[in-house]
């Protein structure tokens, strides 16, 4: 099953008003049908429709060219459900004349549940298919990718496309057809989000220095040989804080959001593993680093023989922290040490941001590019995108460094609708560019001008209207 083309010829081809730009969902695509073939019908019907569809496909390589290949395609709306019928009567184009007929056609705001519940079954889909929760469920905006894990390969696709068809009476040829890929983009939210849905992560640690103990010693300072070799031995003398590195993790990161993303910490420890000398003894624990990654998944759900068949294509994003930030951007940090308090913001301090193509710091300069930029995240019934938050927390406690990883979902989401909601290049480009203007050239539609439509056949041959019949 092939992505959809552009295509067009001399016997039809679709020309946009605006192009090339981004739609959103309820908003207007206009523009112009054209034909350039001689042609002279009783009766000729011309129309065309939006189509759109989320598909994937996994093709798993096997020995002695035995591959199997699974596919999985739902469309997002019936095409009567936008079709627009520009002709449907007599037709007289002379030889080799650009005529052309206006068309505007309004992009539905949500699934239709009819070809979408009547698809699959519910194990081959990542969504409801209940026809209550469908109708809920907006548009996606366009996506496409392709993945391969080992010699398996898998690709997804979120797409949308005008289908212009024209038929003739008395023809035995096909139908003429011309397609044209068109960009949809969901829509943000109105502005940027106030909260980020900030979930407790919790992530066990502990750390031995006779230092931890009063009279142990400053931060700073060394500790005996026979210490250094009761440390190096592991022996019960050392004394051991326990404790819970809780991190309040952003579950939603807007893109370009005016203001840095929560990121929380606090140190609570577990008394009743703690060495017995350290028990109720508050500790000094200073943040020394923090380096940040966004694990990239984007995945695929087709039905198979015996079972769903799927594949799965990440990437990591990294902040590149380490190369923006020093030892001495933490200054003074302290984590906030005990189950009473309150935890420290240093997304906040460090003024921590996301945008599509890069993440910043303190306002610097990104060091590096995500190439390619960051999509928002969705999902849909047979293709997920997908975020996970990974970190890894460098903290000093008495002298001692101990570095804290974990990871959680995040859902990121485009630019608020105020800031503009996604660029082209977020949503993705076909292709298409290149050849629609070379076809609009060749078909001289370059200059056209809104007007009427071509004369009838009866007006240009002095002939009556033939009888109505279906096409």
């Amino acid at each position: 099953m092939s992505q959809a083309e552009f295509k067009a010829s001399e016997d039809l081809a679709i020309q946009l008003d605006n192009f090339p730009t981004a739609y959103r969902p309820g908003e207007t695509i206009s523009g112009r049908v054209l034909r350039k073939t001689q042609t002279a019908s009783p009766r000729a019907g011309l129309d065309i429709a939006l189509l759109g569809r989320t598909k994937a496909r996994v093709h798993l390589v096997h020995a002695r060219d035995l591959d199997d290949y699974y596919n999985s395609p739902f469309h997002f709306f019936d095409r009567d459900e936008t079709l627009v019928k520009v002709h449907d009567g007599p037709l007289h184009i002379p030889g080799s004349e650009l005529q052309s007929w206006p068309f505007a056609i309004t992009i539905p705001t949500n699934l239709s549940p009819k070809p979408i519940s009547a698809a699959a079954k519910k194990e081959h889909s990542y969504l409801p298919l209940d026809p209550a929760e469908i109708a809920k469920r907006p548009l996606p905006s366009s996506y496409s990718f392709n993945g391969q894990l080992f010699d398996d390969v898998f690709s997804g696709h979120v797409e949308y496309w005008l289908e212009a068809r024209f038929r003739s009476d008395g023809e035995a040829t096909r139908p003429a057809t011309a397609s044209m890929p068109v960009m949809v983009r969901a829509r943000s939210t109105p502005y940027p989000v106030t909260d980020h849905s900030t979930k407790r992560c919790v992530t066990r640690s502990f750390v031995t220095s006779h230092r931890l103990a009063p009279g142990g010693g400053a931060e700073g300072s060394g500790l005996s040989l026979k210490q250094r070799a009761q440390k190096l031995m592991g022996s019960s003398k050392v004394p051991e804080l326990v404790f819970h590195l809780e991190i309040g993790c952003p579950t939603v990161i807007q893109l370009d959001h005016p203001k840095p993303f929560p990121f929380e910490l606090r140190v609570v420890p577990i008394w009743d593993q703690t060495s017995g000398v350290l028990k109720e003894l508050p500790q000094k624990v200073r943040i020394k680093g923090l380096d940040l990654q966004l694990k990239e998944s984007s995945s695929v759900l087709c039905p198979g023989t015996l079972a769903p068949r799927g594949g799965n294509d990440e990437t990591i994003k990294d902040f590149a922290l380490a190369r923006v930030l020093k030892e001495e951007d933490f200054g003074s940090f302290l984590v906030p040490f005990g189950a009473d308090a309150q935890p420290f913001d240093i997304g906040e301090q460090l003024q921590l941001k996301v945008a599509s193509s890069w993440a910043t710091a303190l306002g610097r300069p990104p060091p590096q590019k995500f190439i390619p930029g960051l999509f928002p995240s969705f999902t849909t019934y047979n293709v997920a995108h997908r975020y996970r938050l990974q970190w890894c927390v460098t903290l000093v406690i008495a002298g001692e460094t101990v570095k804290v990883n974990g990871e959680h979902n995040t859902s990121l989401l485009a630019r608020s609708e105020e800031q503009g909601g996604q660029s082209m290049y977020e949503v993705g480009y076909l292709g298409v560019q290149k050849k629609y203007k070379e076809w609009m050239g060749a078909l001289g539609a370059g200059s056209l001008v809104s007007g009427g439509p071509p004369p009838t056949f009866e007006a240009s041959t002095g002939g009556s209207k033939s009888a109505e019949t279906g096409l």
